[in-house]
């Protein structure tokens, strides 16, 4: 529907450079997915306005960050599994997990962002057109919020399934979808 190429064009109106090289794949990283870097490998190379930066470089940065996440999101299968195979809860895993993301996010400046010279401003100033990065990524946020909120109201749900919370967010994401980019059957 156009969204990782808007994604892409509002990331590099906004923001310097080299942060482009972690914020687009970092959002694309709180929605764990198979092929995650379909996604987020293309905004990377954009990011690259120079074409001189090599693609081993980009491959490794666009790696990096779309996994910072998984030490203590819940929608890693990682963390799915240590929850259901501990005592603990989301809340107790995610205050101990979260320096760990700091640790990596960190490490992937020292080691990969420093590498990409900076370039001062963004882009170009910002178009103005609603394209908000925020309703960008609402159908992720959609996603992340259903899961929460039904596990937060209804927490007795994990018992029934555990894939209720995540399927609901899914289906209430793509209502948000159509809301937004109104894509015909061809498109779905």
């Amino acid at each position: 529907t156009g969204v990782t190429k808007d994604m892409d064009e509002s990331g590099r109106e906004r923001v310097r450079q080299r942060l482009c090289f972690a914020d687009l794949p970092a959002v694309i990283g709180l929605l764990p997915m198979p092929g995650g870097a379909m996604f987020s490998a293309p905004m990377v190379d954009s990011a690259d306005s120079s074409g001189r930066l090599p693609s081993l470089l980009k491959s490794q940065t666009n790696y990096w960050f779309r996994h910072v996440w998984e030490y203590w999101w819940p929608l890693y299968p990682g963390v799915i599994l240590t929850l259901g195979m501990t005592d603990l809860e989301i809340w107790q895993l995610i205050p101990a997990q979260l320096p760990v993301s700091a640790l990596a996010i960190a490490g992937g400046y020292l080691f990969l962002l420093r590498r990409i010279p900076r370039n001062g401003e963004p882009e170009k100033a910002p178009t103005g057109d609603g394209r908000s990065f925020f309703a960008l990524v609402a159908p992720i946020i959609t996603v992340i919020l259903t899961y929460a909120a039904i596990l937060i109201v209804f927490p007795a749900v994990k018992n029934v399934s555990r894939y209720i919370p995540i399927t609901a967010g899914l289906i209430l994401a793509l209502f948000v979808l159509q809301i937004q980019r109104r894509p015909g059957w061809s498109a779905w």
